[in-house]
């Protein structure tokens, strides 16, 4: 049996008061974005301080922690620059600290700079090191099926790195094929 997924909460109020009772009702699983009133705190301190919020509010509507996913936000680093490490320091704080799920709009701490399908692939690698549990980015990008596989590897979830070199034979075999069609 599937579950529902609601996408998403954040820590304002009305609309905790909303989305929080209906993911209750259905059982659902529920993102909550770590975003309030004021909108995307620049600190890890206040990103978690929100994370708590919903947490709390999730679980006095009798939702279980297990399916709450926090997404720490990826701001974008051409333009702010400390954006990726609050990032990062907010999803190892959720992950240890507070013991839920994590996700996130990877693609987000790229935009407006150059060759942001590499950037993006560097970051999942960070975040997943921080303890990311999920994101959101493009599952067709090269760059970003290296940086899994090798994550899996890192982590020591690819047996005897068969996954990471099935995955890098067949990266081979593609890159023969397209070279022949040349």
């Amino acid at each position: 049996k599937g579950r529902v997924g609601i996408n998403s909460t954040t820590g304002e109020e009305k609309r905790m008061d909303v989305v929080i009772p209906l993911a209750a009702q259905y059982d659902a699983a529920l993102v909550g974005l770590c975003i309030d009133d004021a909108g995307i705190p620049q600190t890890s301190e206040k990103r978690v301080e929100i994370a708590r919020k919903i947490i709390d509010r999730a679980e006095r509507a009798g939702l279980d922690r297990k399916n709450l996913i926090i997404d720490c936000v990826a701001l974008a680093c051409g333009t702010n620059d400390q954006g990726a490490k609050a990032t990062l320091d907010t999803i190892r704080i959720v992950t240890e600290e507070l013991g839920v799920n994590t996700t996130l709009g990877l693609s987000n701490v790229s935009f407006g700079l150059p060759d942001r399908p590499k950037l993006n692939a560097a970051f999942m690698l960070m975040c997943a090191g921080q303890g990311m549990t999920s994101f959101i980015g493009n599952p067709l990008d090269p760059n970003m099926q290296l940086a899994t596989k090798s994550s899996k590897l890192f982590w020591g979830e690819d047996k005897f790195a068969m996954g990471y070199l099935t995955f890098f034979r067949k990266m081979q075999q593609a890159q023969a094929a397209a070279a022949e069609k040349k």
